[in-house]
């Protein structure tokens, strides 16, 4: 549109923007942006608190001492002659020769044993020969308990100590025709001593009548 040359441009009244508008427009931005800068973070979440607990262990009491084993019994203090001083007046005189005493056969050889449950001392008649009639006398814990058999046998018994419960026992006699001093015969048995009955158990041959 034209205008004539030192003429005024008017403008319009509904193109004017009112001051106060302007103003609070301007106010609103403001406030906006700042309400948007305004809002707090998001609160982080705090840890839980960790709890140690010390556990608390109640002492065991201590195990009372046993009392202290009892010292062994120790074996009766005696020796084999003395042994023999109370068994032999038990031992029944040999028929025969019944003035006779008993005596042991090997004085010097140590058999008894007062702490063994089975023990032996062999005796024969005093002043007697190889052919004389022997006894095996038994012991258990040293103390006499009788004779291996009813009747004596003659020549001297071969014996070994297998066990301290158990002994062997060997016999020599002279077949028929043969002299004393060189008999062939033989018999073997074995005594054991049973702690069930408390007793000597025998087992085996003897010689014959």
């Amino acid at each position: 549109m034209s205008t004539e040359e030192g003429s005024t441009m008017r403008i319009p009244r509904s193109a004017r923007i009112p001051a106060s508008f302007a103003f609070l427009a301007a106010a609103s931005l403001g406030i906006s942006a700042c309400a948007a800068t305004a809002t707090p973070p998001t609160a982080e979440t705090t840890p839980a608190a960790t709890v140690t607990v010390t556990a608390t262990t109640t002492p065991t009491p201590e195990s009372e001492p046993s009392e202290a084993p009892a010292p062994e019994t120790s074996c009766a203090d005696s020796t084999q002659a003395e042994a023999l001083e109370t068994a032999l007046p038990q031992v029944e005189a040999y028929p025969d020769f019944p003035d006779l005493p008993w005596v042991a056969a090997e004085p010097d050889r140590e058999t008894w044993d007062a702490c063994a449950p089975l023990s032996y001392v062999v005796v024969t008649l005093e002043g007697g020969t190889a052919s004389t009639p022997h006894h095996i006398l038994l012991f258990h814990g040293g103390e006499y308990v009788g004779t291996a058999t009813a009747d004596a046998y003659g020549f001297s018994p071969e014996i070994g100590q297998l066990s301290d419960t158990l002994i062997t026992v060997t016999y020599r006699y002279p077949l028929p025709g043969e002299p004393n001093a060189a008999p062939t015969g033989e018999s073997v048995a074995t005594f054991a001593w049973d702690a069930g009955t408390q007793s000597v158990v025998m087992d085996g041959d003897l010689p014959p009548a």
